[in-house]
Order: C-alpha cells, then structure tokens, then sequence
C-alpha cells in the first residue's frame, strides 16, 4: 500500500461501497464497508488470496471476471464493468450485490479495484413488489368484479369481468383515447362520473368512493353499476382504481317489490271496508284507514294492541268472536255475523264481520272484514242490499374475496368478506374454510371444493355461520389457483351477501300471494287499464257479474261498455281523477246480455314498474239501491202532490165557512128582531108566545154557531190575537 498515497487511502476507506485493491492476485486494501457487506474482518480478509476471496463469497468467476477486465484494459478500453451477484455472508446470509471492475496504474504499479454495492434491500423490494403484482393479477384475473384502473382519462388495466360487463375486448378498451371511456356511460350520469374521476385522480378529499350510475353496454343495452373506487399511484402517477358490480337485476328486483307493495297498498286503502289483520293471539298488526271513520280509532291506536282490549263490543258479544276466532284457526269456515259495536265515542252501531285463515309464507294471520250496516239496520225497508267488503293485499355489497392454500386454510381475506362473517381479517387467516359451515352441509360444501379442485369455475348459493351464530346467505364464484408448474396450491371465492335479496325475494312471494288472495276472493269488481282505457287485469267478480268471458274483456276498451248517456259524465269525471290521482263516480254499464247495472266505482291513478300510468278499478253493484232511490223519489212526489191538494181544500172550506157565516147572520137578525117585537103584543095567547120564545132559542143557538164558525175564520186568518194576563189562582 505504499504506492498510494495517503489521501488516497483514507477516500477508499471512508466510501459507502465496499472497496478492494488487489495487486498480483493479492488483496492490498479492503474498507469498513466491504467488511460489514461479507461479514468477514478486514484483517481476515487481507490474509486472502484473490481465489480464496472467491470461494468465501461463493463467485466461481470472479478471477476470470478480473482477467477480463485485464484485456480490456489492455485493448485501452477503459470503461467500468457491472455484474450482479449473490453472494453467502459468513453468517450464511444470502445477499445481493453490484460488482464494479476496474484497473488503474499508480506509481508504475498496476491495481485491480474492485466495487460493491448491496442491493439486497432493493432486490427484496423487487420481489415483494412482483409477488404483490402476481396476486394483485391473479385475484383481478379471477373476481367476478369487475376491475380496472384509469388514468388520465384511459384505461391502463382492465380485468377480463370489466370488459365482460361492458361487452367489449380488452384490446379494444385498453386502446380508447382519452376521455373515450365516457361513451359507456349514460348520457344523464357521464357528467358527474366524470368529475368523480378527475376527483380521484387528483386525490381530492370530497370524491365519492361509492356510487351508483348508469352505463351503456357495446350492444345499446342500459344497466345500472355499482362502483368502488380508490386513489393509488400506478407506475409513479396518480390514478384510480376502480371495481364496479352489475346491479342490474337487484334494482329489477326492488323495483317489483315496492310496484307489488304500492299495488297492496292502493288496493288495501282504497277499500270502502274496515281491515284488520291479527295474529293469532289476537293482537293486532295491520288496518286500514276505513277503521277511523268506522270506530273513530286511529291506525297507531290500533295496531300492536289486542281486539278484545279496545272495547268495541259488549262483552257477550267479544266472547262469541273469541270463539269464532278459535274455529277460524281450526280451519273451518264461518258464516258472516252481524254484530252490534260502539265507536271510541260511545255511540252505538251495527257491522257485519267476517273472519277468515290467511296464510303468508310459514306464517299464519287472522283476516278481518268489517262492514257497516247500520244505515241497513235503521233503514232496512228503504235498502236490503247487503254490502259487503274484502281486502287486498297486494344491497347491495361489494363482493368480499376469500382465498384458500391446497390444504383448505385461509390465506387471504379482504374487508368486506370479514364483514360479511362477523370477524376481523387477522381472525379468518389460517381458519379452515370449513369452519363457517353448518355440520349438515359439509358433504356438499367438500363435494364443491373437489369440482373446484379439478378446475371447474362455478357459482353456489351457500349458507354460513357468522361469528355471532347468526346464519347468512351468500353467492359463491369460484375457481382454482395453480403454481407455475400446473399444480392446484388453493382457491379463490368471489362472495356476495343475499340475505337481503333472500328476505326480499321471501317479501315478494307473500305480496304476490296476498294481492291474489284479495283479488280473486273478492265480490267487488276489480280491474286495471291503461292510458287508453283498456283492460289490462279483471278479477273473477267482473266476469261473474257482467257475464262476459275473461278473454272478451283483455283487451277491450272500457268506455264501449258504458251507457251512452253516462259518456260525458264518465270522460269529465276521469279527467278529474287524473288531475286529482283518485275518484268516484256512478257509472252504468251494458252487461254481454245486453242489460245495464248501476256501478259505484272507485279509480286510483298508478305507476306499473315500467313507469307507465294505469288506472285502478274498484266497483260494487248499486242497482238495487238505485231502483229503491227512484221508488222513493217517485213516492216523495206523490206525497208532495196530495199535501198540496189538501191545502187547497182547506184553503177551499175556509172561505166557505168565512162565506156562510156572513149569509147566515143576515136573515137571523131579521128573525130575532121579529120574535122579540111580537112577544110584546097583547094579543097572543099562551100558545102563540112559546112557540116565539122557542124561535128565539134556536135562533140564539144558530147565532152561537154563526160566531163560532166567524171566530174560527178570523183564528186560520190570523186575525185575532192572543193577549197575555196575569192571574191569581183560587187556593180553594
């Protein structure tokens, strides 16, 4: 080392990468940083000879390296040459390092220089980096979601479910220009879609991570998404990654539910019955808003309380429902009773009550119609129709990613599929996937492993067992994993929770069965048509009553069955219903016999799940209350016409009496006067004078009766008035 100089030496020492010179094959020099490379001290290592070097590193060629370097030198080609190594420490650590070689002359001296570089750190980063790649790949390559990344508005990734989805290659995505994305987004939604992507790239903090819009498929086909998006850097830039689920089909779903609920619904308030439904302790879960103006009780007065706590009937009278009660859920059927209540406000009134078993999926509830006929009761001779009334009854997650080794252990779970079962990720890991299944489904549960294990891809519905026992329902997506030599080192499950759609799809079936039950149970006529009056639905009642078969009426336009002077009544009345959503009118209507009945009906504007109008249908047969209406009318009229005749007459005897009194009065006076003047001649005998004097009595008694009748006159005229004195009673 005396050949070089003192700086020299204390710059190799003092380098961060490790530093020898050797000379002849013998090492002359070797720094700190070196020595904490190999692990060797550097008095150990100056001991060697260029072979031992290495043999102790473990580099075969490293001589032939060295002599390489020599030529080159010698050819005056003086450039630094790079390998890369790994190489064993003295711990029998395996380390990754850079090897430079050079040669230089000092002093006339040749020098072979040697530098050395971990790499080892940047080298694990390397691997950890393609390893997360390679499982990023495979669980991208393998999900049912659909997965891409999108920067500066293209698409840099794109899994093979995102382009199934859209219905395009990924050839064809991965080359649109920038911005060209958008054309698989609707119309009304690419706006805000857009934004929420910019947002993300950009990492902005009020980005929505979650959101549903509407997208265009290569076909022109519209579905709804659902999309889950994140802010990452993709090779050293901002971008966003993106998961989108087709929802499609659960929106379907919802959608007929709250159409079949709307119709119930529309149906169950639209009654002109009271509708209670029970359980079968009687206590009450539903009613419609008829029981107000029936009882005078609020809904939410009503509902969860028990019937026979509400006092509405005597109580011999709640003992004999009681009882039928208890037939109903024996299953025999029972007559109609008409009943005596009371309202909330004490008064009394008169029902016709009818119970009858409904059945909703596993669950048994008590159906009560009750009518009011007290107006039949109090009025019996005027209406003997006896009405009657029935009722009618009418999530979405993102997927959570469960992998498996061969041995069936868990090895990776993401968050949502720990939400999904109740637990942590930390707790799932290393859990045998068969220790989240009920013991009654495991030969099932391995019978689908094997197919998956035989590389079969396959979706199930699977029920599991939560941490806190409760027990859901999934869908399940598989497919295997195999190494790079062909070997099945596990499974990967795409896992959605459908406990929900199960409930709902449960939800949907009990609606449909209540709207059918009410519907074809019923006596009143139902029907529904659209925008142009054409039947579109009519229950059995319709056929039965106006006698035509169902098929003459499908299709057929309302308005041709009504009577022809009612059409502009009808048409006006209509109108009103749709401005109004709702209404009733009386209506006429031509049976197939040719006659017409009278119909109360009742119409409700809705919405079907294609969002088109229709309208409602719910009617009663009046004809004959009509018919009774006009034989009232007409005997009103009659009754009318004979008071006024007998006013006339009275009016008619009155002058008369007024008439006679006065020519009466006349000829008496004349008598009278005659009678006394002849009493006081001296010439009668005793004979002569009793008969004047009883001229004179009958002529005071037809005078009476003259001033009577006078006084009778001037009473109906109202001439004479009644004055008012006060009097002292005898106390005798």
């Amino acid at each position: 080392m005396s050949s070089l100089d003192s700086l020299t030496q204390r710059k190799l020492s003092e380098s961060m990468m490790g530093i020898i010179l050797i000379q002849n094959d013998k090492i002359q020099h070797v720094n700190e940083a070196f020595s904490r490379i190999i692990e060797y001290p550097i008095r150990e290592i100056l001991n060697w000879t260029l072979e031992e070097l290495a043999t102790k590193i473990h580099i075969d060629d490293l001589i032939l390296k060295l002599q390489h370097i020599k030529n080159m030198q010698d050819k005056k080609d003086i450039s630094i040459k790079k390998c890369t190594y790994n190489i064993r420490t003295k711990s029998g650590k395996i380390k990754w390092i850079n090897l430079y070689f050079d040669s230089f002359l000092s002093s006339g001296i040749n020098y072979e220089l040697i530098l050395i570089n971990d790499i080892t750190e940047s080298k694990n980063i390397e691997a950890a980096l393609k390893e997360s790649e390679e499982k990023f790949r495979i669980i991208a390559e393998q999900s049912f979601m659909g997965i891409a990344i999108l920067q500066n508005g293209t698409f840099k990734y794109v899994n093979n479910r995102f382009a199934n989805i859209f219905g395009y290659s990924l050839k064809e995505m991965l080359s649109w220009p920038s911005e060209d994305y958008l054309k698989i987004i609707h119309p009304d939604d690419r706006e805000f879609v857009r934004n929420q992507a910019r947002k993300k790239e950009r990492g902005n903090k009020d980005a929505m991570t979650q959101y549903q819009f509407r997208s265009i498929k290569k076909s022109g086909e519209i579905i709804w998404l659902e999309i889950y998006s994140k802010s990452i850097i993709f090779q050293g830039k901002p971008a966003d990654m993106i998961t989108v689920v087709d929802i499609t089909e659960k929106n379907k779903l919802i959608q007929k539910i709250q159409e079949s609920e709307a119709k119930y619904r529309a149906l169950f308030e639209n009654s002109p019955y009271a509708i209670i439904l029970f359980d079968t302790d009687g206590n009450i879960l539903d009613c419609n808003s008829m029981i107000e103006t029936l009882f005078g009780y609020k809904q939410n007065e009503l509902i969860g309380r028990n019937f026979l706590d509400i006092k509405a009937y005597p109580p011999d009278i709640a003992q004999v429902l009681q009882k039928r009660i208890e037939i109903v859920l024996k299953g025999q059927s029972t007559k109609p009773l008409e009943l005596p209540a009371y309202r909330k406000d004490g008064k009394k009134l008169y029902v016709n009550t009818r119970a009858s078993l409904v059945k909703l999926g596993n669950k048994t509830y008590i159906q009560a119609i009750i009518q009011d006929i007290t107006e039949k009761k109090e009025a019996e001779e005027k209406l003997k129709e006896s009405e009657r009334k029935y009722r009618t009854l009418v999530e979405n997650a993102q997927e959570g990613i469960w992998v498996i080794d061969e041995k069936d252990k868990t090895t990776f779970v993401n968050q949502r599929l720990a939400e999904i079962l109740g637990y942590t990720v930390e707790e799932l890991l290393g859990k045998y996937i068969f220790s989240f299944i009920d013991e009654k489904d495991l030969p099932l549960a391995k019978d689908y492993l094997a197919q998956v294990k035989k590389g079969i891809k396959e979706q199930h519905f699977f029920e599991f067992i939560r941490k806190d026992g409760r027990r859901i329902y999934t869908s399940l997506e598989t497919g295997p994993i195999y190494d790079e030599n062909g070997s099945y080192k596990g499974a990967i499950a795409c896992v959605s929770d459908i406990t929900n759609w199960k409930k709902a799809e449960q939800k949907l079936i009990e609606s449909e069965e209540k709207y059918r039950f009410i519907t074809e149970k019923t006596n009143y006529l139902i029907a529904i048509l659209n925008k142009e009056f054409k039947c579109e639905f009519i229950n059995e009642s319709c056929i039965k009553t106006l006698g035509y078969e169902r098929e003459e009426l499908l299709g057929k336009n309302g308005q041709e069955l009504v009577y022809p002077d009612d059409f502009e009544q009808v048409r006006k009345q209509f109108k009103k219903i749709s401005e109004k959503g709702e209404g009733t009118l009386e209506v006429r209507i031509k049976k197939k016999d040719g006659t017409y009945i009278w119909l109360e009906v009742s119409g409700r504007f809705i919405m079907d799940r294609n969002e088109k109008d229709k309208i409602i249908i719910v009617a009663q047969d009046i004809t004959e209350r009509k018919r009774l209406e006009k034989t009232q009318l007409e005997l009103l009229s009659k009754i009318q016409r004979q008071n006024e005749e007998l006013k006339e007459l009275d009016r008619i005897k009155d002058e008369f009496f007024a008439d006679i009194s006065h020519e009466l009065r006349t000829p008496l006076v004349a008598i009278k006067g005659f009678a006394e003047l002849l009493l006081k001649s001296s010439n009668l005998d005793e004979t002569q004078r009793e008969d004047l004097k009883i001229i004179l009595r009958n002529e005071k008694r037809i005078e009476h009766l003259v001033n009577e009748m006078l006084e009778y006159s001037r009473l109906k005229s109202g001439k004479i008035r009644f004055k008012k004195e006060v009097f002292i009673r005898s106390k005798a």
